[in-house]
């Protein structure tokens, strides 16, 4: 279920990412896509956040499969945060400059 969750929350990350970029269908000018990119990264930034908040609580209980669920949510949002948004946002940047 965890696995389930991260995933849900990648594709949301990865459709605001691309909707901030792609803003009215325009492909942007360098600088104003960096600001894009990290108004985007800001968005995804918080909602990891809140994520975090709302599963530390389950993770810090003794419950063995909630525990397990919160442990795997925070640590695959943290790696598609940390990781995989700002490689997906280099990767659109390459594929639009084109």
């Amino acid at each position: 279920a965890g696995l389930i969750a991260v995933l849900g929350t990648g594709i949301d990350q990865l459709v605001i990412i691309t909707d901030e970029i792609l803003h009215e269908g325009k492909v942007p000018s360098p600088n104003l896509y960096l600001k894009r990119l990290s108004r985007a990264l800001g968005i995804i930034v918080v909602a990891a956040a809140t994520i975090f908040i709302a599963m530390a609580p389950l993770a810090l209980m003794d419950l063995s499969s909630l525990r397990g669920f919160a442990i795997i949510t925070i640590l695959g949002v943290l790696v598609g945060v940390i990781i995989t948004r700002p490689a997906y946002g280099k990767i659109i940047m390459e594929i639009l400059s084109k």
